[in-house]
């Protein structure tokens, strides 16, 4: 009786760490989307596959850290064993472009599209991982004889635990005190001529929080830019919008008002780094903060 115990509970913790290694992989429906498919394989049930156009995006949105994996297939022309070949092209955040080169693919003797003549092949996946954050991805696809249906998947990755390391490069510490949560922050303030540096190393996510600053008389939005340089060249130039932050206050008083907290994240490429941080605009000054942490996958990949 008790080797039998001993197995259904061994069977159970099996079932139980399996789903939950898969728990963290879903499907991902597109918020914007071109025509959609019904895709039928073997006695499994239909799928929808979203058609990509070379004009009009296929947009999802998504939380990293994390990996997405795009499900593709091509229809096949009658009597043909394999698709022709096409692109396909990604946009994040509206900005970061990457494109990919998908050879012809195979022809599926199982799928078919629900309601329509004609062959499809089967799938092929294109995976990429983002960092923290919320990202939107656009995907387009480019040099195409043949129409291309995609579908979306999305496995999330541990949030990262933020860490601070001394910078190599101080400005002026500033602490803010939060008067709704009774919590003091240390940021730097940068200017163009006065930033902030910090080392890091590769498969490191970076966190750089930032807040611009207000003259007395400034009640409007002050827009600002900020240039992140890797190694001494400018890398990234990011604009922000923030309004007068109405929780946040110098603990040691001042002329200044800070502003909301505005938040970027990116992942450091191969190799040991120094990023430093400096305010495009010569008349504006912004609080910084940086914290890193060490990229964790999760123990199984899908």
């Amino acid at each position: 009786m008790l080797k039998k115990n001993t197995y259904i509970g061994l069977v159970f913790l099996f079932v139980l760490v399996n789903s939950t290694s898969f728990a963290s992989k879903k499907l991902i429906k597109p918020y914007l989307h071109n025509r959609v498919v019904q895709v039928k394989s073997g006695e499994k049930s239909t799928t929808s596959y979203y058609s990509l156009s070379r004009k009009y995006g296929t947009k999802i949105k998504v939380n990293g850290p994390g990996r997405i994996t795009l499900y593709l297939r091509s229809s096949v022309v009658e009597g043909e064993k394999y698709s022709t070949p096409f692109t396909v092209k990604y946009t994040i955040d509206g900005k970061k472009v990457k494109v990919r080169k998908v050879k012809p693919i195979a022809v599926s003797v199982k799928s078919k599209i629900v309601r329509k003549e004609g062959l499809i092949s089967v799938v092929k996946k294109i995976s990429f991982t983002i960092p923290p954050g919320k990202h939107f991805i656009d995907f387009i696809v480019l040099n195409n004889e043949s129409r291309v249906y995609s579908k979306y998947y999305f496995e999330k990755f541990p949030e990262p635990q933020w860490k601070t390391q001394p910078l190599t490069k101080k400005g002026e510490q500033v602490i803010l005190v939060s008067t709704k949560k009774n919590k003091e922050n240390i940021y730097y303030r940068v200017s163009s001529e006065k930033g902030i540096s910090i080392k890091a190393k590769e498969k490191t996510y970076l966190r750089i929080m930032f807040r611009a600053e207000f003259k007395a008389y400034m009640f409007s939005d002050n827009t600002l830019r900020l240039h992140i340089k890797e190694n001494g060249k400018i890398i990234k130039t990011i604009q922000i919008s923030s309004t007068r932050a109405k929780y946040s206050v110098y603990k040691h008083g001042g002329k200044l008002v800070p502003g909301t907290l505005n938040r970027f994240y990116m992942t450091v490429p191969k190799g040991n780094h120094e990023y430093e941080i400096v305010v495009a605009d010569k008349s504006k000054t912004a609080l910084v903060k940086i914290s890193f942490d060490e990229k964790r996958y999760p123990k199984k990949i899908n």
